[in-house]
């Protein structure tokens, strides 16, 4: 369900801290317990909204609320979460695309606190600003998984006991990266049905 994972996937992108000791193992086990966690609560947040035939900008407005909501609570259990050393840079750009999406989605929720359609609020320059951090996100999940396949990751995890597909696996599953739209420029759909 594309629209019940795409706000959740982006909430579920990586925030802690890079580098250090932590396994790869531990590092997957995180990130698959806060995908069991907070998934449920990302999908009901949007299935409660698409559930209306005809929202309004206050169905909207409540949307926006929970979905920060759930970001807030995301990242606070993302707090402790330490990357392994093999993708502390990867780990490092997505906390900085995770900044990024946030501060886009906090001002739509300034945005929507004002708009008086949902007309209006697609058009805005706020839900143009979510919709580039969305394209840049789904760029990063490409970048991501073909740099966890390359030879060179293998070489990088030659030590774990599990190919890097696996890891690919538990990052796509928190990250959603299959969750992001084909046709980002086709959001206006995901807020006005």
């Amino acid at each position: 369900m594309r629209r019940a994972n795409l706000l959740f996937a982006a909430a579920l992108l990586f925030v802690g801290c890079g580098g250090g000791n932590v396994s790869v193992d531990d590092y997957v086990e995180a990130l698959n317990a806060m995908n069991t966690e907070f998934s449920p609560r990302g999908e009901a947040i949007w299935l409660e909204y698409t559930q209306n035939a005809a929202p309004t900008v206050d169905d909207l407005r409540a949307l926006l609320d929970s979905t920060l909501e759930l970001r807030t609570d995301v990242e606070e259990a993302l707090g402790d979460v330490e990357a392994p050393d093999q993708i502390a840079d990867l780990h490092a750009r997505w906390i900085d695309w995770h900044s990024g999406l946030l501060a886009a989605e906090r001002a739509q929720a300034a945005r929507a606190a004002t708009a008086s359609s949902l007309d209006e609020f697609v058009q805005s320059a706020e839900f143009g600003g979510w919709a580039d951090a969305l394209r840049e996100g789904s760029a990063m999940c490409s970048e991501f998984e073909g740099t966890l396949n390359s030879t060179e990751a293998q070489n990088l995890f030659a030590d774990t006991a599990w190919m890097p597909s696996d890891l690919t696996n538990a990052v796509h599953a928190v990250i959603g990266c299959e969750s992001f739209p084909d046709d980002i420029d086709d959001l206006a759909t995901l807020v006005k049905p």
